[in-house]
């Protein structure tokens, strides 16, 4: 599943071009986000390099759409966020893999939120439209620890990282499961839980 976002920005188009020109708004977008023009709908672009607050950003590939300026953006959301890999215990033990998972949370069923900080924000660049979506209650994020076997590749460590999320999506409850208030923000202090505010 999936989530999708349309920039706040539009762009202007060039064929045979890989560079993409923003107007109205700076944007900041990550290496390899999965981006769509609207003036080429069901073309997919991947993004050569990380950009932050530019007002352009270079595709992997030229353009092959019409020409055209103010075409509206949609970028894909991240699904997993590798955060770190280590052999704590030193070469030839297990490596211990620490993921951030983006998981499309079902409409209504997160309380939208005043501030959010993802655990992505400590190492890597994370877009205000990407934390858009975890203020809007469409996405949620877990952060999971897991080891693989010394002898695992990039790999194994991708494949592990998407079976985990798919894993954990489809442990996200379904409409309703929950009362849409009182999710975010609700803790336990030892003795009581606390709804959120």
């Amino acid at each position: 599943m999936s989530v999708t976002y349309v920039l706040s920005a539009t762009a202007s188009l060039t064929n045979g071009s890989a560079v993409v020109q923003f107007q109205g708004a700076a944007q900041t977008l990550t290496q390899n986000a999965q981006v769509v023009f609207s003036a080429q709908p069901g073309t997919t672009y991947l993004v050569a390099a990380t950009v932050v607050n530019s007002n352009s950003v270079t595709l992997s590939t030229n353009y092959s759409g019409p020409t055209q300026s103010g075409q509206s953006v949609t970028v894909t959301a991240r699904q997993t966020i590798l955060l770190s890999l280590t052999q704590p215990n030193g070469p030839g033990t297990n490596w211990f893999v620490l993921g951030a998972y983006w998981l499309a949370a079902p409409s209504n069923l997160l309380k939208p939120l005043s501030q959010f900080t993802s655990a992505v924000a400590s190492t890597y660049v994370v877009a205000q439209s990407e934390t858009q979506l975890f203020l809007q209650g469409i996405l949620t994020e877990q952060v999971v620890a897991f080891q693989l076997p010394p002898g695992a590749s990039q790999a194994n460590v991708d494949a592990a990282m998407q079976a985990q999320w798919t894993a954990l999506q489809a442990a996200v409850p379904g409409p309703g499961a929950f009362p849409t208030a009182h999710m975010n923000g609700r803790y336990w202090d030892g003795s009581t839980v606390t709804p959120g505010p």
